[in-house]
Parts: structure tokens; C-alpha cells; sequence
């Protein structure tokens, strides 16, 4: 599921809020959650809380900020 920006703008598939994309990534995460295969997707600052709530277990991105908001969700240390 990637997230272009010619997607995101035109509110396609990639659109994160839409709920044709909800029900693809709840359907990905229980798929992944019956395999016992972690599940994988590109977070950002405003949305790493939502997406740990879905059951995300890896978070993709280069944003510092995501970072400290998905360790201060699961009340993790920061590696650095």
C-alpha cells in the first residue's frame, strides 16, 4: 500500500483516512495476525498512534518525530 502523492491528493487508494483504505489494512493486519507475520507500513507523525492501534508492528519512515510518538505510545526507550 504505498501512499504517492498524486494518490493521497486525488483521495485514491492511497488516501491513509479513506475507508477503502481502512479495510484494506484491517484486512492485511488480521491476514498478518493469523500468519504470525509482522505487519509493515509507512507511519507519520500524526498517524503512528492510529496505525499501533490497528495493530501495525513495524512503522517505515524517516520522520524523528514518528519515531518518538510510536516508542512514548508503546512506553519504549529510545535507541539513541
Amino acid at each position: 500500500m504505498g501512499l504517492s502523492n498524486r494518490n493521497r491528493l486525488r483521495g485514491g487508494l492511497a488516501d491513509p483516512l479513506s475507508p477503502k483504505s481502512f479495510r484494506m489494512r484491517w484486512s492485511a493486519s488480521a491476514d498478518s495476525k493469523n500468519s504470525k507475520v509482522f505487519s509493515l507500513n509507512n507511519v507519520l507523525h500524526d498517524n503512528v498512534g492510529q496505525y499501533i492501534d490497528e495493530g501495525i508492528m513495524i512503522g517505515v519512515g524517516r520522520i524523528r518525530e514518528a519515531a518518538e510518538k510510536g516508542y512514548a505510545c508503546k512506553k519504549r526507550k529510545m535507541p539513541w
